[in-house]
Parts: structure tokens; sequence; C-alpha cells
């Protein structure tokens, strides 16, 4: 990912050649965006170390080119630069992944403003960037496919430039706030699914949902969660039975439907039997000739006849209940009823 990185970095020279400001930020933007992008790993920032090492090398590239070569404000560029990164990671992905877009956007313009400090300018530039760069990067980031995302950036910029700065100075303050906070708070996150389809199996959650399921080690068994993405982007991890208010998501997403909430129940049931924490026919209605129902096969037949009664797949419940294919400890077998895509 050199050669975009080298390509920003000519675009950004180029532009501070020129005198008209408008075409200083619009090439400053663009060149930063392209650096900033090319250091990026295929599944997004995963840490504080990895976005403050992609922002220090942009800032110190860009504060050299700036400077006319001064080693030494290259070196105080990409170590404000890389902290800037690196803390608007922490409030978009980890120690305020949780909090709402108002606590975000007040948490980015104060931090943002505190940096624009540091480098010379004002609070209020900063503020204003890192502020008004969260909520229009929200709403134009979840509209914009992956291949517009740059052109997004750009427009965040031009909007957080436009709501306040009144000079040359305060415009670039402005735009590399919101360019920050774009490109670590928002345009970071979703890159996971491009990696996730690359590496993990996708299991159709039906009408546009996705769901990965990542595998992990806990107290001595395993255990999984299951993220939830509608249209390449996430929008919800499920995990122990519940919706769960971590990574900026609260709750049920927007338009997961009944059928919807049927299907993932059914995966991470699947992945229970599968990890050995639910034995092989201990669900009610399944396994008529395992577990309970070998000892009490009148209750077996009636749990089945019950579940075969209210399921939109009768033939499925039956099978299941005979427990034909069902998954149990350490088996391979993909959950019946959803269409899995292969990486």
């Amino acid at each position: 990912m050199w050669l975009p990185f080298v390509i920003g970095a000519a675009i950004f020279t180029a532009a501070m050649t020129f005198e008209d400001p408008g075409i200083q930020m619009v090439g400053a933007i663009i060149g930063t965006v392209m650096m900033g992008v090319a250091g990026m790993p295929a599944g997004g920032f995963a840490s504080f170390e990895a976005a403050f090492a992609s922002g220090a090398s942009v800032g110190f590239t860009t504060g050299f080119i700036s400077s006319g070569g001064d080693l030494a404000m290259a070196v105080k560029g990409g170590l404000l630069a890389g902290a800037s990164a690196g803390v608007t990671w922490g409030i978009g992905h980890g120690f305020g992944s949780d909090w709402n877009i108002g606590g975000k956007a007040l948490a980015h313009g104060v931090a943002q403003g505190g940096f624009s400090e540091l480098r010379g300018g004002s609070f209020r530039e900063g503020f204003i960037g890192g502020a008004v760069g969260k909520v229009s990067g929200s709403i134009v980031h979840a509209n914009l496919s992956e291949s517009m995302q740059p052109v997004g950036m750009i427009a965040v910029a031009g909007i957080a430039a436009a709501s306040g700065a009144d000079s040359k100075d305060a415009i670039m303050s402005a735009a590399i706030s919101a360019v920050t906070v774009y490109l670590y708070n928002e345009q970071g996150a979703d890159r996971s699914y491009l990696s996730r389809k690359k590496t993990n199996k996708r299991y159709n959650l039906n009408n546009g949902f996705e769901g990965f399921v990542d595998e992990y080690p806990y107290g001595g068994e395993a255990r999984h969660e299951i993220h939830v993405y509608k249209d390449g982007k996430e929008v919800g991890m499920f995990q122990n039975g519940e919706w769960r208010n971590k990574h900026g998501f609260s709750g049920m997403p927007s338009g997961f439907n009944r059928r919807n909430s049927e299907i993932l129940k059914g995966l991470d049931v699947h992945m229970m039997h599968r990890q050995g924490r639910i034995p092989r026919g201990s669900k009610l209605g399944k396994g008529l000739l395992t577990g309970y129902a070998k000892a009490l096969p009148v209750f077996g037949v009636v749990f089945t006849a019950a579940e075969m009664y209210g399921s939109s797949s009768p033939w499925d419940s039956l099978v299941s209940g005979f427990g034909i294919n069902q998954a149990g400890a350490g088996s391979t077998l993909e959950p019946e009823g959803i269409r899995v895509t292969y990486p």
C-alpha cells in the first residue's frame, strides 16, 4: 500500500504550491485521506497503537512538506497527529464505543479543540471540526458506498470548514480535525466487513442481514459472539442470547424482524451445540431418540408435534426431532435452514 501513500504525499505537496486556499484545502484533504487509508489494515484499526502509528506517519509527512523540510516540525506534527488519531479511535471504538452520537460529538470536539491549540491554532477551530465532523460524518458515511467514502471525507471537511472558519489557517484546522474524525472514527470501522468476507463464513439472516461468528475461549470452554451486518455495515452484536451494547450499538438493529430473530437464535443455539455447551438433544422438542426423550418418548412426541405446529418448516422440525443431522460437540455441520457463504 505504499503507492497510494506516495501519490497522496505528491498531491499534498503539489497543493501547497498554490496560493488559492481552496485548492490548498482540497489538495491537502485528498492527499491526507490517501495517506491515511493507505496505512489502514484490511480489517480496520484494531487498537490505539495501530491508529497512532497511522496518524503519526501521515502527520510526519504532511508536517515535513508544510514546513519546507524542517525535521523538528515534522516530528512534532507526527506526534500530535498520532495522538489525535489514537484518541479519535478511542472515542469511536475504544473507551467511548458505548456513548451516543451526542456524547461522541462533544468528546471529538473537545479532543480536536485541544489538539488544534497544540498545533498553534485555536480551540474553536478544532472543536468545530471535531464536533461537526462527527455529526455530519455519521450521516454522510451511512449513505455512501465503500468506493464513495473518500468523496464523503472531502464533503465532511468542507462542511466543517464552512461552519465557522474565517481564515485560511482556520479552514485548514477545521478540515484536518474533520478528516481525522472521519478517517479514524467513521471509516475505520466498516472495513472489517471486507476483511471478514475474505476469511469468515457468512450466515444469511434474511432481509439483507448477515452474521459472522467469532469464537473465543472463556473459563475453559468455547464461547462465541455473532456480529450482525446490514448492507456491509455492522449494526449490532449478539452474545449469550441477547443483544449487547458494545462497539457503539444499542439493542436490536432497526428493521430486524421476527424472522430475522428466529434465524439468529437458531444460529446461536447451533453454535452452543457445537461447542458442547448444550448437550445434543437437550433442547425442548429436539432429539426424540436422545436425551430426555429416551426415557420419556411420549413427551418427546408431544414436544416435537408442538414444534411442527408452530414452525414455518414442519418437515425440518420433524427431522430434527428424530435427532437427524443434529450438531453435537465438535461437529462441523452447519445449521439447517441458513444459507452459508464460504470465503
